[in-house]
């Protein structure tokens, strides 16, 4: 497939760079990414922990625990790292929990 073919198949332009076009992710197995050798820019960012906005972005990230098991796994250890806020977090938001 040509970059172009994949760009209109699967792609949408915004302001940030191109993004995969469904949730979750076409191309996400049971056993990983399948195109992970050459996956779009914005996907080898994913889930973008290591840029400093992430705690504005933190209600994405808990959302993104739903679809991306590496989302799930560096949230579970946000909770663990941060323990007792977190507890004021979700009771601040308790309906975001449930």
């Amino acid at each position: 497939m040509t970059d172009v073919a994949f760009k209109d198949k699967h792609l949408i332009k915004t302001e940030e760079g191109f993004i995969i076009n469904k949730k979750p992710c076409p191309f996400l197995t049971g056993i990983g990414c399948s195109i992970y050798e050459c996956r779009p820019e914005n996907c080898r960012e994913y889930p973008f922990t290591h840029k400093d906005e992430i705690w504005s972005r933190l209600i994405n990230l808990v959302e993104n625990c739903a679809v991306c098991p590496v989302v799930f796994e560096i949230f579970e250890r946000l909770k663990k790292y941060y323990g007792d806020e977190f507890e004021q977090y979700k009771e601040e938001y308790q309906e975001l929990w449930g």
